[in-house]
């Protein structure tokens, strides 16, 4: 065999090696099955098929005042009650009973209820009937037992002693706790005409006459409709009362203190806005598809999944702005955004390689909630992974504490602030609520719900 023909089938062989590689190597491992799943996940049920409602009147005499006018917005809530929990023809199986409530609950017929509306309800005149009654509002709490039940109670929130620590109390007892998964409180603040007695304990002066005779709505004297049970159930008759009673709803407030009801729906990259700078744009490219030659992911146009490929070996962390969308549930309490803290979790897609070193690859703060916007900022550091590969991350945004209400604090009596005799506004109210809003956020500590799910795809070469 002479050198030409040697060379030559030096050459074939090459080529021929070279093809069988080609034929033979198998190509990158496809990776078109990465999940964001954006369901929501609550620690409730849907409006139940079955409940039992207990409508509970608050019969003690600093009520009085809200029915001597009988056209009162009080004396026509408790109509709009009867009409909105009685007649409500589209669940069968709702059993409503009724009650007058204060040193113990006296079961009411739908007449006596009715009188509700009258002076002989809350004077103690008629003795036989309605005897005289303190405000033990936290002994008229009743617990729900085997069956989801909804308690409404209207009242002044005049508590005995004033001591509104054991009316929140009961509640965390028997509706707001970590064993009544689902269950929540809800409340309807109302202004309406009074002219009686307002009891103060606690004050120098323990009552006093309000009239609201030719004042405006704002001065009017507060009363309130709690409800507690499960939140659907809660949120359902909520919206029927404020669709049935729209010419008292002026001047109304409410709140629903959920600890896993917050958002209607997840924020996710899906609706991600981004104005990056010109250093972010030199060491990132964002992509619908990655490939290493091990490992490929593609992603479909409007995918909650962002890729990200780190085309320089930056030394600086690079910082992207989002803004997404923020859908909070109606009457729930705004999150404290800068509370908001994060679950991590990535992994691999090269299947040799650990993804402990990964998880400094991405995070996500500068959390802020602005206008129904979500907005945050990604950091990725390209120099705290060494290797190259492809990771995949899903970032769980965690709210961990609530704000407070403007309202709570302008309808709350303040000593040295408001003048003794304001019957305008409720004493205690603010200590009222915020122990709810505390119960509420106690129970987050260990629910831990989710308000935003961010799911990343990026690329270290």
């Amino acid at each position: 065999m002479n050198q030409k023909t040697v060379f030559l089938v030096v050459i074939s062989s090459i080529f021929l090696l070279g093809a069988g590689v080609l034929i033979f190597s198998p190509g990158p491992k496809t990776k078109n099955d990465l999940l964001c799943d954006l369901s929501l996940e609550k620690s409730s049920h849907p409006k139940s098929d079955k409940i039992s409602i207990s409508v509970h009147v608050d019969g003690s005499g600093s009520m009085l005042g809200y029915v001597t006018n009988s056209n009162s917005r009080y004396v026509k809530a408790l109509d709009l009650l009867y009409d909105t929990f009685s007649l409500v023809k589209s669940r069968p199986q709702t059993t409503v009973k009724y009650f007058r409530s204060g040193n113990n609950n006296q079961k009411l017929t739908i007449s006596e209820f009715k009188k509700a509306q009258q002076t002989e309800f809350y004077d103690g005149r008629n003795s036989t009937n309605f005897p005289p009654v303190s405000s033990g509002l936290d002994s008229a709490i009743i617990p729900p037992e085997k069956e989801d039940k909804l308690f409404v109670l209207v009242t002044d929130l005049y508590q005995n002693e004033a001591d509104v620590t054991s009316l929140n109390k009961k509640i965390q007892e028997t509706y707001l706790n970590k064993e009544r998964k689902g269950y929540a409180v809800g409340i309807l603040a109302f202004k309406s005409e009074f002219n009686g007695k307002v009891y103060v304990l606690g004050n120098n002066q323990e009552q006093f006459i309000y009239d609201t005779q030719g004042k405006p709505l704002e001065r009017f004297r507060p009363f309130y409709i709690l409800i507690m049970g499960p939140y659907d159930d809660i949120v359902y008759y909520i919206d029927k009362l404020k669709n049935n009673g729209k010419d008292i709803f002026d001047e109304t407030k409410s709140v629903i203190f959920s600890p896993t009801n917050l958002v209607s729906n997840l924020s996710s990259l899906a609706t991600s806005k981004l104005e990056l700078t010109r250093e972010v744009k030199e060491s990132l490219r964002q992509t619908k598809s990655l490939n290493d030659g091990k490992v490929a992911v593609q992603i479909k146009d409007n995918s909650p999944i962002k890729l990200w490929n780190i085309t320089s070996n930056s030394s600086q962390t690079l910082s992207i702005p989002y803004s997404v969308d923020f859908v909070p549930l109606n009457d729930s309490l705004p999150i404290d955004d800068k509370t908001i803290q994060t679950h991590v979790k990535v992994e691999s897609l090269n299947q040799k390689q650990t993804s402990d070193e990964a998880k400094s690859l991405l995070q996500l703060d500068d959390w802020k909630v602005d206008n129904k916007k979500l907005n945050f900022t990604a950091n990725i550091n390209p120099k705290s992974v060494q290797k190259p590969g492809i990771y995949y991350f899903t970032v769980d945004a965690l709210a961990k504490d609530l704000q407070e209400q403007e309202w709570w604090d302008k309808w709350s009596w303040t000593a040295g602030r408001d003048a003794q005799n304001d019957g305008s506004k409720t004493h205690n109210l603010s200590n009222f609520l915020r122990g709810l809003k505390t119960l509420t956020t106690e129970i987050m500590e260990t629910e831990q719900p989710i308000i935003g799910r961010f799911c990343y795809t990026i690329q270290k070469n």
